[in-house]
C-alpha cells in the first residue's frame, strides 16, 4: 500500500502548483485530474488535461507509460 502520510505531502506538493488539481480514490489508487497543465510552445495548445494515478505501491511502474 503506497504511505498515506508520503502521498498526503506529495499531493500538497502538486496543489502548490496545481491549485486546481482534484483527486478521486478508485480501485485501490488515488487519481488526480489536472485541468490545465502547461505544454511547451510549439504545441497546437498551451494546456491539455492530464490526468495519472499514483501506484498502489511504491517501485510499481505508471500507468498506461514508461
Amino acid at each position: 500500500m503506497y504511505d498515506p502520510i508520503r502521498l498526503a505531502a506529495e499531493l500538497d506538493l502538486l496543489r502548490g502548483e496545481f491549485p486546481d488539481l482534484e483527486t478521486r480514490d478508485a480501485d485501490g489508487r488515488t487519481w488526480v485530474r489536472l485541468p490545465r497543465y502547461p505544454v511547451p510552445p510549439g504545441w497546437s495548445t498551451s494546456t491539455v488535461e492530464l490526468v495519472f494515478a499514483f501506484p498502489a505501491e511504491v517501485g510499481q511502474p505508471p500507468y498506461a507509460f514508461l
